[in-house]
Order: C-alpha cells, then structure tokens, then sequence
C-alpha cells in the first residue's frame, strides 16, 4: 500500500483495513481492540531514522489509522510505516502483504506567501 502526501500537510489519514492474518489469535484481537494499545511508527527508508515512533494511532471502522501532523512530512523522502497493537507490553506487529509505502512529496505551496 503507497500513500503520497504533500510536504507540511497532514492528510490523507494513513488507514489500514485489517484483515485475517490466518493467526488463532487475530479474532480475538480485532473483538477486545478497545484494551489494545495502536501504535504507528514511521521510518525514513534512506537512513533509517524514525520520524515517528509509536505514536498514538486508532481503529474505526475496520481500519487501523493515524493522523499526520505537520512537522511528521517536513522533508522529502520515502517512508516506511507500521501499525503494532500492544497488550500488557507485548508487541503484535500486523503483518502486510505489501509494505506501507509513505511518499512525502515536494509541495507547490509557499506558506510564506499564502499562509501568514
């Protein structure tokens, strides 16, 4: 999954629709998700430095999301992300079928002109 967000904004909201990972605990899971700890974490692909590291993220409506906040895509770059639920300490990191793909990407808008 590849999202594309512009430098210095905050949407879209990253959103992962979860879906059966085939593990015997993942029914139970999804039914308690409001006792879970979400985490959302993101990693600068170049040099492997967080941006973001468990930052507080949230389920609705099927959806694990998290929203960006500006300083989050204040430079360039290609960025890895990831969901993990936590429960007493015990980190569950959701597997993908594709890698969640953040592109930040060059902005036309300059907030010295339009955004005093």
């Amino acid at each position: 999954m590849e999202f594309f967000i512009k430098q210095n904004s905050t949407l879209p909201i990253i959103r992962l629709s979860i879906t059966e990972s085939g593990r015997s605990d993942f029914n139970q899971i999804i039914e308690n998700i409001d006792i879970y700890d979400i985490k959302f974490s993101l990693k600068n692909k170049k040099n492997n430095r967080y941006v973001i590291l468990n930052g507080d993220a949230y389920y609705e409506d099927g959806c694990l999301c998290f929203q960006l906040k500006e300083h989050n895509t204040k430079y360039v770059g290609i960025y890895e992300g990831y969901f993990t639920i936590k429960h007493h300490s015990i980190p569950y990191i959701l597997p993908y079928k594709k890698n969640l793909t953040i592109n930040i990407i060059e902005s036309f808008t300059n907030k010295k002109i339009c955004c005093k």
